[in-house]
């Protein structure tokens, strides 16, 4: 686990937020909402599996990026939260537009600048195993190809370790599209359309549905040159409403601009009618829910579940790699929490934390379990661990302790 070894001797700059991005950034994920997120195994009745929630953990990692990418707290999660679009991520000078970035900029990788402003639209990963090939242009085949992609060629990031790529795969594989009740499983609508609804059906079979279509996820996972300078993989409409802008760019702001860069010679009446047509077909049940403190650290928990098998396993490195992206994503959630949940309980005298929250004494216990892993003594870091956990129970209301697994 080298790899690991060299993302967490690089923890310590991510921790103090060693690197700044251009003044006006935006990176963090709203703190009032976030993008709902179904996984295949808990809609299920199941549970994140230790692949799943390495993957899941790794997502959140800024570890896995080269230096600037890792300084600055960018992770897979920055830009494709809950594993779908970051609407608000802006980068000044780097991004055209909000939700938007060029990956072939400066920023990250002084080799990788050509002089050419490629600036990517921030697609949604929800039903992602659906969509090979990938890339906006669709030139790599297998989804395990194109995250080591992201991280090796897009932000300077080392080569993954295996087991790493392996476990980003197994959770991206478990995004699934968010239901939506106004069509059928086929793709087409749900009794109760209205009129324009139904007009724009009929038009959009005609118009998009070549290459749209609507039995397979609403594309056909083919590259068109459809006028928009290249040939570019045609995306799913699935859960679209909510992943504005549009186009492989962005240079679309909404599905009404949308429609007309695609159909400019069709009246505009026929426009307005696939544009209720795919607002319908592109709505979600539930798209998003409210960003709260106990969510935060609930996810957190999962994170920290992990190590209750690492430990077993001797890994110290994996040990650590979840420690400092715990502690990175810790930092995070004190931006957006910095009393945690002290307001909300002020009226719930019933559900007052022992102690106050001190996110520097949570970021110790996890750094002593690591530090004690590193040292070899794998029963002293099991007690660290408990000792952590019984901190955070005083610490959080309600919080959502992992359970156990035989160490």
């Amino acid at each position: 686990m080298e790899v690991l070894r060299r993302a967490a001797a690089c923890a310590a700059a991510v921790l103090l937020g060693a690197a700044a991005l251009p003044d006006g950034s935006s990176i963090d994920p709203s703190v009032d909402r976030f993008p709902a997120q179904i996984l295949r195994s808990e809609v299920a009745g199941g549970r994140q599996s230790f692949i799943v929630a390495l993957g899941n953990t790794a997502f959140s990692s800024p570890l896995l990026y080269g230096e600037a990418a890792r300084q600055a707290g960018l992770s897979c999660n920055s830009c494709h939260v809950n594993g779908h679009a970051n609407p608000d991520f802006h980068i000044p000078g780097h991004s055209a537009r909000k939700g938007s970035l060029d990956p072939t900029g400066s920023l990250f990788d002084l080799a990788a600048e050509d002089g050419v402003e490629n600036h990517v639209d921030i697609p949604s990963l929800r039903g992602i195993r659906y969509l090979a090939p990938y890339g906006r242009d669709g030139r790599i085949a297998s989804l395990r190809e194109f995250a080591r992609h992201v991280i090796v060629n897009e932000f300077a990031g080392p080569e993954p370790a295996p087991m790493i790529l392996d476990a980003l795969v197994a959770y991206m594989g478990e995004f699934e599209f968010i239901p939506n009740s106004r069509i059928t499983g086929d793709g087409r609508l749900a009794p109760g359309a209205t009129p324009a609804e139904a007009r724009g059906e009929a038009a959009f079979v005609t118009a998009c549905a070549a290459c749209h279509v609507p039995g397979t996820a609403f594309t056909d996972g083919r590259a068109h040159d459809v006028g928009t300078d290249g040939r570019f993989r045609t995306p799913t409409l699935m859960n679209v409403v909510d992943s504005a802008p549009f186009g492989h760019d962005g240079r679309w702001p909404d599905l009404e601009a949308a429609v007309a860069g695609h159909v400019p010679a069709m009246s505009a009446d026929q426009r307005a009618d696939i544009v209720a047509l795919l607002a319908a077909a592109g709505a979600a049940d539930d798209a998003t829910q409210p960003a709260t403190f106990r969510l935060e650290m609930g996810e957190l928990a999962t994170y920290v579940g992990l190590l209750d098998q690492t430990l077993v396993r001797g890994d110290a490195a994996l040990t650590r790699f979840v420690v400092d992206t715990v502690n990175a994503e810790m930092r995070r959630v004190e931006r957006g929490f910095p009393e945690g949940d002290t307001r909300r309980l002020a009226a719930r005298p019933d559900r007052h934390k022992l102690v106050p929250l001190d996110y520097a004494a949570l970021r110790g216990g996890l750094n002593r379990v690591a530090a004690l892993a590193e040292a070899g003594d794998r029963g002293a870091a099991v007690a660290a661990l408990d000792a952590y956990h019984d901190l955070a129970e005083k610490m959080v209301a309600n919080y959502p302790r992992p359970g156990k697994e035989r160490r």
